[in-house]
């Protein structure tokens, strides 16, 4: 497992204890470059996978799509639905990538958000996105989408940012978030 100053522990086990109970909601981890923002992420997937909890972690790569976190973040969650359900998340997805309209992304949204909640009905959630500060806008607007859709299910998105980065989209994400700073790594 990951290691993380002693300090953070608290927090990591009041969000897994929280999720045990079925509630979820949206951290966003905030540092400078290099601070150590994707351990932190990492040791907080490490700690709920260790209680069996489901883990989705995806990143934003550069250069990235308009929906390249969201095609991840589907691509984790499909195996683990109902065949119906996975096949029809599969046609938004092809025809989020087909179009260039916010149609077919906000299509594409509404079923990873239903796709979700079913995941959500048997298991607590944890999605956690690294660099959501580097991600292009339509897929911004799509986490905060389902950020929204997703409020009262038992899933808990973890973001990483720049704390430098400020749009008003992050800061939208940020205002539904509880923010955490991670302080300058203190290790060479």
């Amino acid at each position: 497992m990951s290691v993380i100053p002693p300090d953070w522990q608290g927090p990591v086990d009041t969000y897994n204890a929280a999720l045990t109970r079925r509630q979820g909601g949206v951290v966003v981890l905030e540092g400078d470059e290099g601070s150590g923002r994707s351990r932190v992420l990492a040791y907080m997937g490490e700690s709920a996978d260790a209680l069996g909890l489901a883990v989705h972690a995806v990143g934003v790569t550069r250069p990235d799509g308009p929906t390249g976190v969201l095609l991840r973040l589907l691509a984790s969650v499909r195996p683990y639905l109902p065949a119906e359900q996975a096949e029809a998340l599969g046609a938004a997805a092809a025809k989020a990538i087909e179009s260039a309209g916010g149609t077919a992304r906000n299509q594409l949204n509404a079923a990873l958000a239903d796709a979700l909640a079913t995941l959500s009905r048997t298991s607590p959630q944890v999605i956690l996105v690294d660099e959501a500060h580097e991600a292009l806008l339509p897929a911004i607007d799509g986490l905060l989408a389902l950020a929204r859709a997703l409020a009262t299910e038992p899933i808990l998105f973890v973001l990483t940012m720049d704390a430098a980065v400020r749009t008003p989209r992050l800061d939208a994400l940020r205002a539904l978030s509880e923010r955490l700073t991670v302080p300058p790594l203190t290790e060479p």
